[in-house]
């Protein structure tokens, strides 16, 4: 489509169709979107093809012009080459025909699909949203926190022996009480000294080197660490503070928990549909047709004789 079709599409009625639908009032589905001489694309046509967009990520899809603009000119592109088709006589062909009815199974499967899951018998919900906490009460609370100040000296350019060394010199330094911020300046290979002057900030001890957490899990606040030893390099750790665990009570997660039971039992009531359809004792199928269907494997010529030995 040329560009001042797609200018009159990002600036003209479509500015309309996205406020609309992000307002969601009420709309004429016959609105006209686009057209031509001979096709008109309408705010119907629209949403039938948002249809196939999740629900969750229609928004943000109608905020973002440029996309919306081109599915109208899809939209409108697809009618013409239908219109075209339907000239050519080219619907009254069996096999496209065919094609056309298995489109159409297809979108009424879909929506059939929503409507046994809208549908599904009421339950009490609770009893599973409760199971659902003890299996995610780890992943729904909230980890304690650990704010660290710390110094690493890394083995780059040096011996072991020398960063041993090294780190020992922090650690006698610290506690006799000299500043935390000359012994970073001083001493520190790790980034964190640039802009936080070795404090690390509140983290979970997941966020850290396993030996680093494990360390710091054993401090009370204000204690200095012994030296100690990471993929990184050896360090010396003072713990400044901890934010302590939080656990989510049922109640406070149980609208999440009762939509996520939803979920998963309306899912089931359709995957219970799908099993009764498949288990149809009037089933039948026509295997003999079916190999008919499958391609043939060609037979190989037998081997030379000279070749079997």
């Amino acid at each position: 489509m040329n560009t001042r079709i797609r200018s009159a599409l990002l600036l003209g009625p479509l500015l309309f169709a996205a406020s609309a639908f992000a307002q969601d009032p009420v709309v004429d589905p016959a609105t006209v979107l686009a057209s031509t001489a001979n096709i008109k694309v309408t705010y119907e046509d629209l949403q039938a093809e948002l249809a196939r967009i999740p629900e969750k990520e229609r928004f943000e899809f109608l905020m973002n012009r440029n996309r919306l603009a081109t599915m109208v000119e899809n939209i409108l592109i697809n009618k013409t080459l239908a219109s075209e088709a339907r000239a050519r006589k080219l619907d009254a062909t069996p096999s496209i025909q065919a094609e056309m009815r298995n489109q159409v199974d297809k979108v009424l499967a879909k929506y059939r699909g929503q409507d046994v899951q809208k549908n599904a018998p009421k339950i009490n919900l609770e009893p599973k949203a409760r199971e659902l906490y003890l299996t995610q009460q780890d992943a729904l609370n909230t980890p304690a926190q650990y704010e660290i100040w710390h110094v690493l000296v890394d083995l780059k350019g040096r011996t072991r022996a020398e960063a041993q060394a090294r780190i020992a010199e922090v650690r006698d330094r610290l506690i006799k009480g000299e500043s935390q911020e000359d012994l970073v300046r001083t001493y520190s290979d790790d980034i964190s000294k640039r802009n936080n002057k070795g404090n690390l900030g509140y983290l979970k001890l997941s966020s850290f080197d396993p030996a680093f957490a494990e360390a710091a899990k054993k401090l009370k606040i204000g204690e200095i660490s012994g030296i100690v030893e990471t993929q990184f390099g050896f360090h010396v750790m003072k713990l400044l503070g901890i934010v302590p665990e939080r656990k989510v009570s049922f109640e406070e997660a149980k609208p999440y928990l009762m939509r996520e039971a939803e979920y998963i039992y309306e899912q089931s009531v359709w995957e219970a549909h799908i099993m009764k359809i498949r288990e149809d004792s009037t089933l039948k199928v026509n295997t003999e047709a079916l190999d008919k269907v499958r391609p043939k494997v060609p037979e190989l010529p037998p081997l030379p004789t000279t070749l079997k030995k």
